[in-house]
């Protein structure tokens, strides 16, 4: 609503163990009065179904831990900045302490740097900066956001 010019492209893999769909998410479109501007499909965050260079912003929340198709959660990231446009904003935020999962984000930045991704952040433990009520932060923690633009 905020960005009345944009229009949003949103995709899941919706599989049955989760109590929401695709319809469920056209109905929130429709009564936030954006559904026009909105699309969604079905797809696998391991391998979007979009041209290089394709977005001029890309958002990830609380997803790439959950991915099953690709072990390596790196390249969950790589692939998300791989249809971003240059110079295009993105926010991913996912379970980056977790060093079983992403191992030293600090090397993973730096390895980001290397492949020209110049302007990157990374905000560690995001659990502990926003007030919620202690188990829901017990339940998120390890959350992390890297942010930036390509």
């Amino acid at each position: 609503k905020r960005f009345p010019a944009a229009s949003v492209r949103g995709m899941d893999y919706w599989g049955a163990m989760w109590g929401y769909a695709k319809e469920q998410c056209e109905r929130n479109a429709e009564i936030e009065g954006v559904a026009e501007r909105s699309a969604f499909q079905h797809g696998d965050a391991a391998k979007l179904d979009f041209p290089d260079d394709h977005f001029d912003a890309a958002v990830s929340n609380f997803v790439f831990h959950e991915v099953r198709t690709q072990k390596d959660k790196f390249m969950l990231v790589e692939e998300s900045l791989r249809v971003l446009k240059k110079g295009g904003a993105f926010a991913l935020h996912d379970t980056f302490e977790n060093r079983d999962l992403y191992g030293k984000m600090d090397e993973f930045i730096t390895y980001l740097k290397e492949k020209g991704i110049s302007d990157i952040s990374y905000l560690p433990h995001s659990e502990c900066r926003i007030d919620m009520p202690l188990p829901v932060r017990f339940m998120l923690r390890g959350m992390g956001i890297l942010y930036g633009t390509k």
